[in-house]
């Protein structure tokens, strides 16, 4: 992932924080489910840099607050954020529809 992609997630994440979204996932099978935006989350794999849109569940979808690190942002704090996941920006439903 280039700097310059990595920024348009800051940037996309910024400027919906706390909109409910729908995260595509294909993983297994097609599935939606809605989550909210509370920041973003950027780490480094053998050199290269990712970063993911952390959208918050209000239930135990994702991992809990516990799971969080350094290279998590999260600037949605809220009670009903009972669980946490990092998505790919290509997987929001939402951004899909802006492209």
């Amino acid at each position: 992932m280039t700097a310059e992609e990595r920024a348009k997630v800051r940037d996309w994440a910024r400027r919906n924080l706390g909109k409910e979204v729908t995260i595509i996932d294909t993983n297994i099978a097609i599935r939606t489910s809605k989550a909210m935006v509370v920041g973003y989350s950027e780490f480094r794999v053998f050199g290269e840099g990712t970063t993911n849109v952390l959208v918050s569940f209000t239930n135990h979808a994702g991992c809990g607050p516990d799971g969080l690190d350094l290279t998590d942002h999260v600037f949605v704090h809220s009670p009903l954020n009972v669980s946490l996941w990092m998505v790919n920006l290509y997987d929001i439903e939402e951004y899909v529809e802006q492209e």
